[in-house]
């Protein structure tokens, strides 16, 4: 949903912090996927608890165990067809995927996220600082003499 005029929260831009985290792509282990989707079939099963339960569900998943949520919501409407139906749609998405390239536009990003694994800095190495604009940064205080030294 498109923000209302006039609303002052504005969208958040990424931080180098945040693209070199996302850079970075992991995938659930088969084990961790196919929990999930039992325990979201048996979530699904109880409709009235089940929508909160699900969401709990996926979002740990999220969270935890590196699920793709889109990707993830795709399946699930796919796993719902029955086999003559999801031979059809899936002949049919592979077809659009390689009209509409949309293998060539992943594997342009796959090249990219390599690019940025490769100038990562190793571990151990201090990753190079962009000066600071503004206030410095607060600090933590340990007692109130110290916090008498900074004021």
């Amino acid at each position: 949903m498109p923000r209302p005029k006039g609303s002052k929260n504005k969208p958040k831009t990424p931080t180098d912090d945040t693209l070199q985290r996302t850079m970075q792509l992991e995938f659930p282990t088969e084990k961790d996927f196919k929990n999930l989707v039992r325990k979201v079939k048996v979530a699904e099963g109880t409709k009235n608890e089940g929508v909160s339960e699900m969401g709990g569900i996926i979002s740990d998943a999220v969270e935890k165990k590196h699920l793709d949520k889109r990707a993830f919501s795709i399946f699930r409407r796919l796993d719902r067809l029955d086999d003559d139906k999801l031979a059809i749609c899936l002949a049919h998405l592979d077809h659009y995927r390689r009209i509409g390239l949309l293998d060539e536009r992943a594997s342009r990003q796959a090249e990219l996220f390599q690019e940025a694994q490769a100038e990562e800095p190793e571990r151990g190495e201090e990753p190079e600082q962009t000066p600071r604009r503004g206030r410095p940064p607060l600090r933590a205080v340990e007692n109130e003499e110290e916090a008498e030294a900074v004021a």
